[in-house]
């Protein structure tokens, strides 16, 4: 399972589905599985958040990504703040809500680190190179920056 998911880490996605049917039923008062559903989720926004942001030779992080997932998760934390002034229920609601996005967002740029490496010219993608590669995705191309000209 590991080595899916560092070829293709949207397979995490299957455990995101799992967790979304659990906490739907959990709603209706059963509670065990509603704690089921939720630490199901949040362990997968972990994994995707793990994949996205960890050290992996040859596969370059750029700046970003970090920028990226602080900002989906200050949105939820926002919105969570507004919602307190209602009710603090509705606060954890928001915050909630927040993990299937943040889920999403940290899988999309792991999945897009796998398809990236780091060359002397800066990042290639290298989905277009393997054109028959089972785990489709896109990655990231871009050149590398001359800081010697500032």
């Amino acid at each position: 399972m590991r080595r899916l998911l560092e070829r293709w880490p949207p397979a995490a996605w299957l455990a995101v589905y799992v967790a979304s049917l659990l906490i739907l039923i959990g709603g209706r008062g059963k509670w065990p599985v509603l704690v089921a559903g939720m630490v199901l989720a949040v362990g997968a926004a972990a994994a995707g958040a793990y994949l996205a942001l960890r050290r992996r030779p040859g596969r370059p992080r750029p700046r970003g990504f970090v920028w990226t997932l602080g900002g989906v998760v200050l949105f939820y934390v926002l919105c969570a703040i507004a919602a307190a002034f209602v009710s603090p229920l509705y606060a954890l609601a928001a915050l909630a809500a927040g993990v299937i996005p943040f889920t999403a967002v940290a899988l999309l740029l792991a999945m897009m680190r796998s398809k990236t490496v780091e060359t002397e010219r800066g990042m290639r993608d290298t989905s277009a190179d393997d054109h028959e590669d089972p785990y489709p995705g896109i990655g990231l191309s871009a050149p590398r920056r001359d800081v010697s000209r500032r």
